[in-house]
């Protein structure tokens, strides 16, 4: 494959991407954009380059993994930032004979976040209809009661999202804004296909979590699929090569089914 790094996709030093593109001649019409996690105030695109290289190989897709702002942007401007790669790679990847009709967004824990809630928020408005979406850790639901070894570290999180000081003594306070930064509450039947993977022991991102999306999704009519690591924790570190080619067997089947064009 070839890559193109840190290109700037917008004014500010965060808006910077790297396109893989597959080394053959095929003229390609679909784009795969990966976000990082990082509880949405660190992090960085290079943690998750290996990544990136196999969803290109499995896939055989053009790929951008960006890095977008942070703390102090909030969601509305992180989200603005997946409009803005998205729109800039359009046109940047002409020059390689890529003319893109889908894009499928792909992200991981606060990058699953983001991902999932442009698709379900904003995919009337993308520049690029979105095929299907990949939320891997995902915190779909942000007004779960908090607890765990990781609650402090949960608590700051939030407080970068919701734009206040969230503690465990005044969480109840702020249900109602962090309801509505969550993908959960933004589902409708209209939302992109959406395929979840997660650990059974993910201690910042409850596993529960995941079902309860995967259950929203089927209420709503959704195409959605839900890829379980058994006995993995939040970073998904340790999985077998069975784990592995289950996870891609299901990317790929979205693949076939939901970004033909």
């Amino acid at each position: 494959m070839k890559l193109f790094e840190n290109i700037s996709y917008g004014d500010d030093e965060a808006q910077i991407l790297d396109f893989y593109l597959p080394d053959n001649e095929k003229n390609y019409n679909v784009v795969l954009i990966s976000l990082h996690g990082g509880s949405w105030s660190m992090g960085d695109k290079r943690e998750y380059s290996r990544e990136t290289e196999e969803f290109v190989k499995r896939l055989n897709v053009p790929t951008v993994n960006m890095n977008y702002r942070m703390t102090p942007a909030l969601l509305p401007e992180m989200m603005e930032d997946v409009e803005l790669a998205m729109s800039f790679i359009i046109e940047y990847a002409k020059q390689f004979g890529c003319c893109f009709e889908k894009c499928i967004l792909r992200g991981f824990s606060a990058g699953a976040h983001i991902a999932m809630s442009y698709a379900y928020e904003k995919q009337e408005l993308s520049p690029l209809p979105i095929a299907f979406v990949i939320g891997e850790a995902a915190p779909a639901d942000l007004s779960t009661p908090l607890g765990g070894p990781a609650q402090a570290f949960i608590c700051r999180g939030l407080s970068n999202i919701v734009g206040q000081k969230i503690t465990r003594a005044n969480w109840s306070e702020h249900v109602d804004e962090m309801k509505e930064l969550s993908p959960i509450y933004h589902l409708t039947p209209e939302a992109p296909p959406t395929l979840l993977l997660h650990g059974t022991l993910d201690y910042m991102v409850g596993y529960t979590i995941a079902q309860s999306m995967r259950t929203a999704l089927e209420e709503n009519h959704v195409p959605c699929d839900l890829v379980t690591f058994e006995g993995l924790e939040h970073q998904l570190k340790g999985c077998s090569d069975e784990m592995v080619e289950e996870y891609f067997g299901k990317v790929n089947s979205f693949f076939s089914e939901f970004s033909k064009i």
